[in-house]
């Protein structure tokens, strides 16, 4: 389609410049106006080599292909396998980090070390452990314009002082994300590209950090997390 506007409109520009229209402003411009049409027309011949050599419509990042949707289906699927207690099926087949504290006191202060940072904490209360906190995360989902980037992401880091038990933000990751988009000349031939124009987009799953501890153990008042048992 955008080839044939272009070969109409040369047309178009041929046929009057040799029909010679009885105007003195065009004829006095008709040098000027042939010398642009015959760099415009060099630069859209010039691209049909170039345009081949080039990706169209392809990204070159560091990914792989995702939809947005993704993120929410798995914040649901663990949440869900979670309250079941399936948390070994979850670990096989998720991007996890473990930790595993001695722990002797009978009371637990589970605290947040940052405001504007949210992790949802899920509790199971187990007889296997009797003096022993284990702590599993597992990795959110990372989606940036329908590209996959979790691998990219950092852990939170959780530490064990005295009866509390700290959590703290991820580190911040930069990721250079690059999208290959056609020239105006190019795109004379080709049609726009459907990436043209396209706003970017976002999408990154919960924290999710799943507890295992001694029955019986306390949480004590310092505890600023919301926490959902498991039963």
């Amino acid at each position: 389609m955008g080839m044939l506007i272009i070969l109409v409109i040369i047309g178009l520009i041929v046929y009057f410049m040799k029909k010679g229209i009885d105007n003195k402003i065009i004829r006095s411009n008709s040098k000027g106006l042939k010398w642009l049409f015959l760099g415009y027309l060099s630069i859209l011949v010039l691209s049909v080599p170039v345009a081949f050599l080039l990706p169209i419509e392809t990204e070159s990042l560091k990914g792989e292909i995702a939809k947005g949707d993704v993120v929410h289906e798995q914040d649901i699927y663990i949440e869900d396998a979670l309250l079941k207690g399936e948390i070994e099926e979850l670990v096989d087949k998720n991007k996890t980090e473990l930790w595993a504290f001695d722990y002797e006191n009978d009371v637990l202060n589970i605290e947040q070390k940052a405001e504007e940072f949210y992790v949802a904490v899920y509790l199971e209360e187990t007889s296997e452990y009797t003096e022993m906190i284990e702590a599993t995360y597992f990795y959110p989902r990372l989606i940036v314009d329908e590209w996959d980037f979790s691998n990219e992401v950092s852990p939170i880091r959780v530490e064990l002082k005295n009866n509390s038990l700290n959590i703290y933000e991820p580190l911040s990751v930069t990721i250079n994300h690059g999208e290959f988009e056609m020239g105006f000349p190019m795109s004379q031939f080709y049609g726009e590209s459907k990436m043209m124009g396209r706003s970017s987009s976002s999408s990154m799953g919960g924290q999710i950090l799943y507890l295992k501890v001694p029955e019986g153990l306390e949480i004590g008042d310092d505890t600023n997390v919301d926490i959902i048992k498991v039963e």
